[in-house]
């Protein structure tokens, strides 16, 4: 593959006993296996899920969230030690192994961030959280600018685009490019004593981050066709009305 991808299925069937070897980029399958016998197996969370709430653990003044059993594969942590670099306060405790899958729970607190410069080799392992990242690089110190990001634009919205255009809504300070986006920070979103329509094009993605930006905004927001959010996060609005 021409950047390392995520390892899942790898690590499931070596878990099934499956003779199978990653070496670098590439992965290599012993042929004519024997059947894979019937098998439970415990799904953790999932980190991109998680994400959002850890967005509004750093981003809300005085919080502090634990998110539990939720999937810590390295091939996954490039948006939580992403945060880190950029100063959240962020830890994993009760590290364990399931099913061949690193497990941990989240504790999230909140944080004051300095911005960061994302390049093309970061974003493989955070291609989905860009879009969250972009929420939060408005809240940090300094500027953020995200590079080699130009498969935002062929996901389910151009996630370039419709992030810049929601946030510019709220006040945000941020410049699309052809592969990504500059983001200021220090940015108090405000609706100005109104109710602002934002556009979710749809895009579960778009919908979740604009819930967070909704989140550290002074005033109402209305986000438009939010239960698209269903196609990867069927209960995410009973777990934010629960927090």
């Amino acid at each position: 593959e021409p950047v390392l991808s995520r390892d899942h299925t790898e690590r499931m069937l070596q878990y099934l006993n499956v003779n199978i070897e990653r070496k670098d980029r590439m992965c290599i399958i012993e042929g004519k296996i024997k059947s894979i016998k019937n098998f439970e197996i415990e799904i953790p969370g999932d980190p991109s899920s998680a994400s959002y709430f850890i967005a509004i653990g750093v981003l809300t003044k005085g919080s502090e969230i634990v998110i539990r059993n939720v999937c810590v594969n390295p091939t996954r942590m490039g948006f939580i030690n992403t945060l880190i670099k950029m100063g959240a306060n962020i830890s994993l405790t009760d590290l364990q192994t399931k099913y061949n899958e690193p497990v941990a729970d989240i504790v999230v607190k909140s944080s004051k961030l300095k911005g960061i410069n994302i390049t093309a080799d970061d974003v493989p392992s955070m291609i989905d959280e860009l879009p969250l990242l972009a929420v939060i690089a408005t809240q940090a110190d300094g500027v953020t600018e995200i590079h080699g990001a130009q498969e935002l634009r062929v996901k389910e919205s151009d996630r370039i685009k419709t992030i810049v255009s929601e946030l510019q809504k709220l006040g945000a300070k941020i410049v699309e490019l052809k592969d990504g986006m500059i983001i200021m920070g220090n940015t108090k979103f405000s609706t100005e004593g109104e109710t602002i329509e934002l556009e979710s094009y749809k895009d579960h993605r778009i919908a979740l981050s604009l819930a967070v930006a909704g989140t550290i905004s002074e005033g109402s927001i209305v986000i438009k066709d939010a239960d698209c959010v269903n196609i990867s996060f069927p209960n995410f609005w009973e777990i934010y009305n629960s927090i």
